[in-house]
């Protein structure tokens, strides 16, 4: 998914060039994928020569799909409710404690 994310953003930031070709930089299987996915636009200029896509452009599906790659991940549940209670916890004990102290004070 790497690779996919790689060709997303340099679509997206217009730093892809006007074509993709079996030299590219650019893995042209993983463009491939993209492009049969609805996720990028191009010409297909392929010949016996070799695959070749002119203008690519990514999609407004693209985009969100590259937005969903590089968002981070949701906390689990767990994580939420520890980050939450940790706190209620150390808080009711430091209560019970000073209680415990005072009511030693009058013995």
């Amino acid at each position: 998914m790497e690779q996919h994310k790689t060709i997303l953003q340099a679509l997206a930031n217009g730093s892809f060039g006007n074509f993709i070709n079996e030299s590219s930089d650019m893995d042209i299987n993983i463009f491939e994928e993209l492009l049969s996915s609805g996720t990028v636009t191009a010409i297909d200029a392929c010949t016996f020569d070799g695959k070749e896509y002119l203008d690519p452009k990514i999609t407004l599906r693209g985009r969100e799909f590259l937005n969903q790659l590089t968002a981070k991940p949701k906390e689990s549940a767990w994580k939420v409710w520890f980050k939450t209670w940790w706190k209620v916890i150390v808080a009711v004990t430091a209560v019970l404690s000073s209680i415990a102290t005072i009511a030693g004070y009058f013995k």
